[in-house]
Formats: structure tokens, C-alpha cells, sequence
């Protein structure tokens, strides 16, 4: 299935929020000292103004800049005391905050220029909007140099219920010889009736495998079950076995939740909003797998845990510790594998910056190696 997740600054953010939980009115967190009460002062945007970050030997600057209705995001990667261009990414979005269309473009050294990209996934995006605001199309066209235009590379589409859920995501690929959209794969989404999900299955169409030709066949499904709380979700996945011909365990997961008095990080708009909406956040994962490749039918009792997640959180909500364990399989315990570290260098009423690292454990020479060092700057920005 693929994949479409964008590459972007947000993913170096370890915020993960799990949008099949509704959002609670539970007791608000605790307001740090140097933040005044939101009901007090006018509310503002964190507003994400650049980064610049290390990943091994290189070194990298993100630039952000906010127009009207349109943002546009500038990678460089700096060379000796150079800043060489990578990619440049623009959005447009609506009066109503909503993106209408995404292009990408590649630096190319030889016309010292950008240029639209040549990728498969999706140099130009457009979007589509039922009259509730829910994303009901989406388009993903590819550069072509020999016609210099843009071209279909696929579609998805999405269905609602009346609760404005997720019920189902169709993905289609442009066949070029029909000049028409294939349909591959359909996701379904199941909720109870507090609006949280409690099922995903999906069913692929154009198998490769013959029998199942043109007519969607079950591949793999996901079950949610939650705490009388709410305070944490277990979820189990399976996938088809040919060999046996059943639907069997893959693994299982843990979620556990705590309240926070603040909104999530923006993806549109690289800005975090403080607030009084209270999310649910990612607060520690525990994932398991099966100890063999395959289970007998309705067996669990062969799981163990694989990895174990843990973070922390600020007042603005923004992750500033986070701690992964995972599983030696010589010696059969946990280690900690990853951890971040997020210091806050300036707040005050014009600007805040962070300062992080990511780390990894050598296995093999037991000691720790830093994977990525970045700093962000962010702006206050009034509403």
C-alpha cells in the first residue's frame, strides 16, 4: 500500500496524535508559571519560522515563509559555508484555512533554477471539498519533461458519515493507455457510537494475485478497544495467510493517554496554537509481535513486547523527552534504543527556540551516537 506521508519538518516534531480519539473535556493540564492564564491574554500562534538541523555528516536549513493563503518552504543543504538549494514546496490554501494545492520543485544546478519535481508521488496535489469541509478528493499529478506538463498519477477518495468520520478511502492509479483512473485498494473505517474507531480493514482490488482479479479481497484489518476511561487504546493486527487461508495475528498495541491543556501542532500551517481545547496526546506506546513468524489461529499467547515508547510534553505541548525501548532478541530484554532531548533556549513575549537531539544505541559498541541535532525558531504571532 502506498505511502503518503509528506516529507516535512513536522515529522522530526515526536508528536503523535491519535485522531480516532474524540477529543475530551477531562480536567485541564497545569498553566507553567511564565504563561499567563489563556482566558487573560489574546491567543497566539507559535509560529515555526526556520530550522536548521544535522543528520550524520549533513547539514540542513529549512526556511518558512507565511503570505496570504499561501506558504512556501525552502530546503537548503549547507556545503562548507554554502547553502545549496534541494526543494522548494508551496500550498495554497482557501479563505476557509483549507489547502487547495500543493506544488514541489526540484533545484536544478545546471539552469540555477527550480524546476517542478519529476517524482512519482505527487509533484502537484490538488484537493476537493465536500460543503462540510472534509476532503473528498484528492489528485496527485507527476512532471513530465518529455511534455512538459503534469500529468495523472493517481486519485483517492474519501467518504464521511454524518459525524464528519472517516468511513472509507478509495485509491485509484492512472492507467495511461485507457487514459482513466484504476481502482486498487479500498479502506474502511468503523466507529462506536462515542465516535471512536474500532475497526479498519483493507481490501485490495487489482490483486496480484489472479483469483482475486477485480473483485476486493480482504487483506489485512485493524481492531480498536479502549479502556472504560478512555485513557488508552489496544489495537490488534492481522493479515491474510495464504498458506493457511485466515486472517491471523501480526501484532499488537498499547496506547496510553494523557490530558493536555493545549492544540496540536498545525500541519498546514507549521504553527502550534495554545489554547484551551484539550487533546488527547501520545504518551507512551507499547508495541508487541508475534515470537514466531506465524500464530495458530486466535493465539496470543506467543506475543511479546517489541518496543515501548515514552514522552513528555511542555506547556505549549510540544515534546521535549522521548525515550524508546526496544527488544534484544539475544538476550531477550529491553534497552533503551532512541531518546530525544528537547531544551527551550529563549521564551519570552517575541520568540521561542528549541534546541534538540536525537540519539541512537550502538549495539555493537554499546555506547550512544547522536542521529540529529536541530535548533527551531519559532515567532508569537497574534491572532
Amino acid at each position: 500500500m502506498k505511502s503518503k506521508v509528506k516529507i516535512s519538518v513536522v515529522l522530526t516534531i515526536c508528536l503523535s496524535i491519535n485522531t480516532a480519539i474524540a477529543q475530551s473535556n477531562a480536567n485541564d493540564g497545569k498553566t507553567s508559571s511564565n504563561l499567563r492564564s489563556s482566558e487573560t491574554i489574546k491567543p497566539f500562534k507559535l509560529q515555526l519560522d526556520s530550522l536548521i538541523g544535522r543528520n550524520g555528516e549533513n547539514k540542513f536549513i529549512y526556511y518558512w515563509n507565511y503570505d496570504k493563503n499561501k506558504i512556501t518552504e525552502e530546503v537548503f543543504q549547507i556545503v562548507g559555508n554554502r547553502k545549496k538549494p534541494i526543494n522548494k514546496t508551496e500550498s495554497i490554501y482557501d479563505n476557509r484555512g483549507l489547502i487547495q494545492v500543493e506544488f514541489k520543485y526540484s533545484w536544478k544546478e545546471d539552469l540555477k533554477q527550480y524546476q517542478p519535481s519529476t517524482s512519482m508521488n505527487g509533484s502537484k496535489t490538488e484537493y476537493i471539498y465536500d460543503i462540510n469541509g472534509n476532503n473528498s478528493f484528492q489528485y496527485q499529478y507527476y512532471w513530465s519533461l518529455d511534455k512538459e506538463s503534469f500529468l495523472p498519477y493517481d486519485k483517492e477518495e474519501f467518504k464521511y458519515n454524518k459525524q464528519g468520520n472517516k468511513t472509507a478511502r478509495l485509491w485509484y492509479t492512472w492507467n495511461s493507455k485507457l487514459e482513466k483512473f484504476d481502482l486498487l485498494s479500498r479502506t474502511d473505517y468503523q466507529y462506536n457510537e462515542a465516535g471512536n474507531i474500532i475497526e479498519t480493514k483493507w481490501y485490495d482490488y487489482a490483486s496480484y494475485n489472479k483469483d482475486y482479479r477485480n473483485e476486493f479481497f480482504l487483506s489485512s484489518k485493524t481492531t480498536f478497544t479502549y479502556s472504560a476511561l478512555l485513557d488508552k487504546q489496544y489495537s490488534k493486527s492481522y493479515s491474510w495467510d495464504a498458506e493457511a487461508q485466515d486472517m491471523l495475528l501480526s501484532s499488537k498495541e498499547e496506547v496510553r493517554y494523557i490530558f493536555k491543556n493545549t492544540k496540536k501542532f498545525s500541519l498546514k500551517y507549521h504553527t502550534w496554537e495554545y489554547g484551551v481545547i484539550k487533546n488527547k496526546f501520545d504518551y507512551q506506546r507499547v508495541m508487541y509481535s508475534p515470537s514466531f513468524i506465524k500464530l495458530s489461529k486466535n493465539d496470543i499467547s506467543t506475543a511479546r513486547i517489541s518496543s515501548n515508547r515514552e514522552y513528555t510534553y511542555d506547556n505549549y505541548g510540544i515534546c521535549i523527552t522521548y525515550n524508546k525501548y526496544s527488544l534484544n532478541k539475544v538476550t531477550n530484554a529491553n534497552y533503551k534504543s532512541n531518546t530525544r532531548i528537547r531544551t527551550i533556549l529563549v521564551d519570552d513575549e517575541k520568540s521561542l527556540i528549541y534546541q534538540y537531539t536525537d540519539s541512537d544505541y550502538d549495539l555493537d559498541f554499546y555506547n550512544w551516537e547522536i542521529d540529529k541535532e536541530w535548533v527551531e525558531y519559532y515567532s508569537k504571532v497574534e491572532k
